[in-house]
């Protein structure tokens, strides 16, 4: 334990079903409560709007789009944030300061949909004097008018906001803390259950994986995790954390009690909440974020080759296990996939496949649909949105299309 010198962040947040990259607090990519396109049915669908966003400010570091409460896909250029209707009409934008434009780094880090406000996570590029070390903020932004309605102060951001626990989960680093000492330390905090940190910490940082104590995070080489709350007053340090290496390792996926992780050695990892790998299975080559689908139950990852691979859950009873669901799209894939109503939304190079996500390894799963997003469009690096019968994506030329099925 190492006593804290700064206020554990707790912004009031309430929880959005889809309002936070990688879908919810595990990072599970699914979304349970989408009935209406299926696998009969998502062949048919049609475009429904085509909304440019590039008037909008300049969208070279376009952020991942997600859902408001009140059902609005939000999205951001490199300057704004921009809240667009479920019929492609914008309702609102506003523009985030950048305080150091010299510095040639994205400010808007990321957005969480809040029960009636939208978070932004900006980074300021500098860090501040201590003792607050502020180097980033969170700015709360009205859902009807996009008007700021409260902030706080926050370490530079290392990784997406999150929600969990009746508030904020907010990743940030700091260098040569008074407290935490010289070197690069990353700290997560989490409404409700304190400050966690990482000392010395290299690598880049991806979004943690929260349920209630639990808290999971992937820092370069290592995943981190916590089961118990951190007192008040003091910060849990990576000593208290059961930590296990992997190489590289993606934006982890929790599952009950198990933590789903990709690595740069080609690997799926399930770790378990000691640390320990319980299985591993061949991901093939560079793969992507997971996704899981407790409705399917399965863990999905796609790889550069354009394979993509399902496997159990729960293992198969051995060290390395075998997939046992395979599709191949031959377009490389880049994206964790979005998994609703048995269907996979696979973003791959240049274009989006749609395919059941219940084959057996003998079935016929070729795509129910395909879309291309090369040429003018650029092709997409986001996850899809899928919500209320229609899906979502967010192209690289600054445009989010929308199709639903036919009127």
């Amino acid at each position: 334990m190492v006593s804290a010198a700064a206020a554990t962040i707790v912004l009031a947040a309430c929880q959005t079903p889809l309002g936070q990259v990688g879908f919810d607090n595990a990072n599970t990519s699914s979304n349970p409560a989408e009935t209406t396109l299926n696998a009969t049915n998502v062949g048919t669908v049609v475009a429904k709007f085509d909304t440019d966003l590039t008037g909008y400010g300049t969208v070279t570091d376009l952020g991942d789009p997600v859902f408001a409460s009140n059902g609005n896909i939000i999205v951001t250029t490199d300057d704004q944030v921009v809240s667009v209707q479920p019929d492609g009409t914008v309702a609102w934008n506003v523009t985030i300061p950048d305080a150091h434009p010299e510095i040639a780094l994205p400010h808007i880090i990321s957005v969480y949909g809040d029960d009636s406000t939208v978070d932004v996570l900006v980074d300021t590029k500098v860090q501040g004097a201590a003792p607050a070390y502020a180097g980033g903020y969170v700015v709360k932004l009205s859902n009807g008018s996009g008007a700021p309605t409260a902030s706080q102060n926050t370490f530079r951001p290392a990784a997406p906001i999150g929600y969990a626990n009746n508030g904020l989960v907010v990743t940030g680093e700091v260098i040569d803390h008074a407290d935490y000492g010289p070197g690069r330390t990353i700290a997560v905090d989490v409404a409700g259950s304190g400050r966690r940190i990482i000392r010395n910490a290299v690598g880049s940082v991806q979004k943690p994986a929260v349920d209630g104590d639990r808290v999971i995070v992937a820092v370069g080489d290592a995943v981190y995790q916590w089961s118990t709350p951190c007192p008040t007053g003091t910060v849990c340090n990576e000593t208290t954390a059961a930590t296990t290496v992997v190489p590289a390792a993606t934006r982890p996926v929790l599952v009950g009690t198990t933590a789903y992780v990709t690595s740069s050695d080609r690997k799926l990892y399930a770790i378990g909440p000691d640390g320990a790998v319980l299985w591993t299975g061949n991901a093939g080559n560079v793969p992507a974020d997971a996704a899981a689908s407790v409705a399917s139950g399965k863990v999905f990852v796609g790889n550069t080759t354009g394979i993509f691979y399902g496997f159990a859950l729960a293992g198969c009873g051995a060290a390395t296990c075998s997939y046992s669901y395979v599709n191949s799209f031959v377009d490389q894939i880049w994206t964790a996939p979005t998994l609703a109503n048995g269907l996979a939304y696979v973003i791959v190079n240049g274009g989006l496949r749609i395919a059941r996500s219940d084959c057996t390894l003998v079935e016929n799963c070729s795509p129910k649909k395909s879309i291309t997003l090369n040429g003018p469009m650029l092709g997409s690096s986001q996850q899809v949105l899928v919500k209320d019968g229609r899906f979502y994506v967010l192209t690289n030329d600054g445009h989010l299309r929308a199709w639903g099925l036919p009127a």
